[in-house]
């Protein structure tokens, strides 16, 4: 986004169950505009704020009820054995990677 302006929705078409929670991060400034969600049917899954996001980034988080249709790749998940999420992608460069490389993104 050149223009550093972003408009955001943190709705989907999962968002009518209610027991997905979501966490939406969008990057508006740095070295690339990058657009994850991460999905997951615990809620205590992630705090969905800034924690270790680098410095030279502007980054927005939005929890949520379920992250939005439109995802270019979709990754499975399992950090913690028998505590499985999603990782949505809607950037192309990202996109690109295996999801074993975007899981360590």
């Amino acid at each position: 986004m050149a223009s550093g302006v972003a408009i955001f929705m943190a709705c989907s078409d999962s968002s009518s169950n209610s027991n997905v929670y979501s966490c939406e991060q969008l990057s508006v400034e740095g070295p690339s505009d990058n657009h994850i969600c991460y999905e997951s049917a615990e809620e205590d899954f992630t705090d969905c704020k800034e924690d270790s996001v680098p410095f030279s980034y502007k980054t927005i988080f939005t929890p949520g009820r379920g992250c939005p249709s439109g995802a270019l790749k979709i990754c499975d998940a399992e950090l913690v054995p028998g505590h499985p999420y999603t990782i949505y992608v809607y950037n192309e460069e990202i996109a690109q990677m295996n999801c074993r490389r975007i899981r360590g993104f």
